[in-house]
């Protein structure tokens, strides 16, 4: 494979994950709309946090983490608490 080749895989890997993080942010904001009339189920705040990681470009909590950034971590946390918070114990 040459170097032209490489940079294109590259490239197309990383307009995946720019569009994967683009995804996650829209359900997000989905995520927060409905927040505003009803309260979400637990698992609608589980998958909000799944969808969270992917916005920062992390497949779970703990490749976010491992990446050691403490103000991206301290964010995540932030938004995470929120989107539990919300949360209706009622199934």
């Amino acid at each position: 494979m040459n170097v032209i080749s490489k940079a294109a895989d590259e490239n197309e890997k990383n307009e995946v994950k720019s569009s994967d993080s683009f995804a996650a942010f829209v359900s997000l904001n989905r995520y927060f709309t409905l927040t505003e009339s009803a309260k979400p189920s637990l698992k609608q705040a589980e998958v909000a946090v799944q969808f969270l990681c992917q916005m920062y470009g992390a497949k779970n909590e703990d490749e976010l983490f491992q990446r050691g950034d403490s103000d991206l971590i301290a964010t995540f946390n932030e938004v995470k608490a929120k989107i539990m918070a919300d949360v209706s114990l009622e199934q």
